[in-house]
């Protein structure tokens, strides 16, 4: 089984290859948005999901930190080479031809499909069981919606203090048990 995240890494996979679309010149704008709104949804189901694997990978702590870690070390790498490979393509098919453009995102999409899918490939989730998770998780679910009624009547600035003193009578609490 894919697992709860890792589902939606490998969903975003073919949907990330059709925003290609969108460096192909003379396409109607509707198609455009279309594709545009499609790499939306792809980045929302890789990232979000993604961003926490290293959660879902193992309750240690140590662990968790260099897989995070390893993570970042990847994200800094790609936003080095990305512009610096895309500048080289630029070059060397020319900057003035749209046709450019399509072939180097095109290109860097692939790519991009390639090493989530390989996330994909290489990762693993943890069981609801072997991460802690608990259906008593759930029950302050219905009450966010009064919470953000409350944060939009108090503002972020009595919202942050109302939490602060409620932390604080929390750990009074704790520490008179």
């Amino acid at each position: 089984m894919a697992g709860r995240r890792r589902f939606l890494i490998l969903l975003g996979v073919p949907t990330l290859l059709v925003t290609i679309l969108m460096f192909v010149p003379g396409m109607p704008v509707w198609a455009y948005f279309l594709v545009y709104a499609l790499w939306i949804i792809a980045n929302q189901l890789i990232m979000t999901p993604y961003s926490v694997l290293p959660n879902e990978m193992t309750t240690d702590f140590n662990g968790r930190t260099m897989l995070s870690t390893t993570r970042m070390v990847f994200s800094g790498i790609s936003t080095a080479v990305i512009p610096l490979g895309m500048a080289a393509f630029l070059n060397a098919l020319g900057d003035k031809k749209s046709s450019s453009y399509t072939i180097s995102m095109g290109f860097f999409i692939v790519l991009f499909a390639v090493f989530v899918f390989i996330a994909y490939k290489s990762t693993w989730e943890l069981t609801p069981e072997e991460a802690g998770f608990d259906e008593a998780a759930l029950e302050a679910e219905p009450f966010k919606p009064v919470f953000g009624w409350i944060f939009a009547k108090l503002g972020p600035r009595k919202m942050f203090s109302l939490n602060f003193a409620g932390a604080i009578i929390g750990l009074l609490g704790l520490w008179g048990l």
